[in-house]
C-alpha cells in the first residue's frame, strides 16, 4: 500500500497527491501488483477525483529519475492539467529526498 508523502497545486490550481511505494509494498488496484524492483516508487494523483483514497491515479516513477531532474513534469500529455510546474516539483524533489533518506519512512 502506497504512503502519501507529499500535495501540490500546479500553477493552474489542479491539487496533486505523491504517494511512495516502497520496494516489497503491495500497490495498485486492490493491492493487486507487489512492488519488486527494489526501488521506490513514486506515483502521482489528480485529486479531484475520488477514484481512490488518494485520487485519480495519473502516473508512476522511480524515485530516482525524479530526483535527476530539475524542472517540472508533464504527468500525462492528452490531460491538459495533468502537469507539475517548477515550484511545486520543487516542493516534490524536497520530498522525495527526505524520504529517500528515511525522514518520512
Amino acid at each position: 500500500m502506497g504512503k502519501l508523502i507529499t500535495s501540490v497545486v500546479n500553477d493552474k490550481g489542479t491539487p496533486f497527491n505523491v504517494v511512495a511505494i516502497l520496494p516489497d509494498a503491495n500497490y495498485g488496484l486492490d493491492d493487486c501488483l507487489r512492488n519488486e524492483s527494489g526501488e521506490i516508487l513514486i506515483e502521482f494523483y489528480d485529486a479531484r477525483y475520488k477514484h481512490d483514497k488518494h485520487g485519480q491515479f495519473i502516473s508512476r516513477y522511480y524515485l530516482k529519475t525524479l530526483l535527476e531532474g530539475e524542472a517540472g513534469i508533464l504527468l500525462e500529455g492528452s490531460v491538459q492539467e495533468w502537469f507539475i510546474d517548477n515550484a511545486a516539483m520543487e516542493i516534490v524533489r524536497r520530498s522525495l529526498v527526505a524520504l529517500q533518506n528515511g525522514d518520512q519512512l
